[in-house]
């Protein structure tokens, strides 16, 4: 429905867009940033410790129920000021009609995170996630692959191309051949779909910065000399500190898998800490607000992320340009991530500056939140 013209001080919405912009010197009321824009969420994953199979078999069997969970964890998000993100798939391949009926609602105007999405993640024998995935080994079967996931009108896809953690060294192993590897992400480019890759390891960057791809996850291994090589190429990462800081959680509590878990959010933590110094001083540009938020044990609807992103060391304006500008720039969405004319009104309205808030309160920044506006 077209929306009524609504007056601020300080603002004309209409039709969706900030039609206006009014400067003002009085002390305001509520202060506004743009709407969170967060590039790593699972909306078809259950959020909890839920088995893989277990997933699969659940939106097997009820594919409407699982898209309409769906929304209700898009509309959750959307109350804490995330207006935007990119869902990074579930496992398995069998989300289509799921994502049909989330795409559905999304054009009905139902009030939920908008999202672009990958409806699947490509996988490799031996990797993380194997099976759950689509298994590719030759350059044909990379054109079935993207030819299908343009059928789907998905705009992006995924590569887990890299084993789990070996502790023996703290090291991961890249599976995918790098021909294969440039190739998946040079015919992607040509039809205009976006490439994420799981990518925490040395090797694993490496090849992601070769290959040009648009979006790291993870990158908890990056080194200095990779941060600066990847702003060079605009090449965006987020090191998923909420998600890996749920895992570590639930592998105390079961007593299993401790010392990987601990390693990489040692790890995530030490790379963000000095990210947030990396020029000279300050912090490296092209970070994301990146929780992995519905993962497995990693709960949806959280901003925990940017408290995690703060503590360890990014500066509070630093934060909000990584959850707003930078994935805009990431997801390709040219009308949000900042509060200009002729943008969308995708906006938070906030109680306080919530810059000026103490590094204490960033823990709790969902409740100096007084509005949230989506188009």
């Amino acid at each position: 429905e077209q929306l009524p013209d609504i007056s601020f001080s300080g603002f004309v919405l209409e039709n969706g867009l900030i039609k206006e912009t009014v400067p003002s010197d009085a002390k305001p009321d509520l202060y506004v940033t743009a709407g969170f824009i967060n590039c790593h969420m699972h909306f078809m994953m259950t959020g909890d410790a839920t088995p893989f199979p277990k997933m699969l078999e659940d939106i097997a069997r009820d594919p409407v129920g699982k898209g309409e969970a769906a929304i209700q964890h898009a509309r959750n998000t959307l109350k804490l000021g995330v207006t935007f993100g990119w869902d990074k798939g579930p496992p398995g391949s069998n989300a289509l009609y799921s994502y049909h009926v989330m795409r559905q609602a999304v054009e009905k105007g139902v009030p939920m995170t908008r999202f672009i999405y990958c409806p699947w993640a490509v996988m490799f024998d031996g990797g993380f996630g194997s099976p759950f995935g689509r298994v590719l080994g030759s350059d044909k079967e990379l054109d079935v692959i993207l030819m299908e996931v343009t059928a789907t009108g998905a705009t992006a896809l995924k590569y887990i191309p890299e084993t789990f953690l070996d502790t023996t060294d703290n090291s991961y192993k890249f599976l995918m051949a790098p021909e294969l590897f440039q190739s998946a992400t040079k015919k992607a480019k040509e039809k205009n779909i976006m490439t994420a890759v799981h990518a925490k390891g040395v090797d694993s960057i490496d090849q992601c910065i070769a290959a040009e791809v648009q979006c790291m996850e993870h990158a908890i291994q990056a080194t200095d000399g990779q941060m600066k090589i990847i702003q060079e190429k605009d090449i965006y990462f987020g090191p998923t500190l909420f998600g890996l800081e749920c895992r570590l959680q639930h592998a105390q509590n079961v007593n299993a898998g401790i010392d990987m878990a601990q390693y990489e959010l040692d790890a995530a933590g030490e790379m963000t800490g000095r990210a947030a110094v990396l020029n000279d001083g300050k912090p490296f540009r092209h970070m994301l607000f990146s929780s992995d938020s519905g993962s497995y044990t990693t709960p949806h609807a959280s901003i925990r992320e940017l408290y995690l992103m703060r503590k360890h060391g990014f500066p509070a304006a630093s934060v909000f340009e990584a959850a707003t500008v930078n994935g805009a720039g990431c997801t390709k969405q040219s009308q949000m991530g900042s509060v200009e004319k002729n943008k969308y009104a995708n906006l938070i309205y906030w109680k306080t500056n919530p810059l000026e808030l103490p590094l204490e309160e960033w823990e709790h920044l969902e409740n100096y939140i007084a509005a949230v506006i989506l188009e």
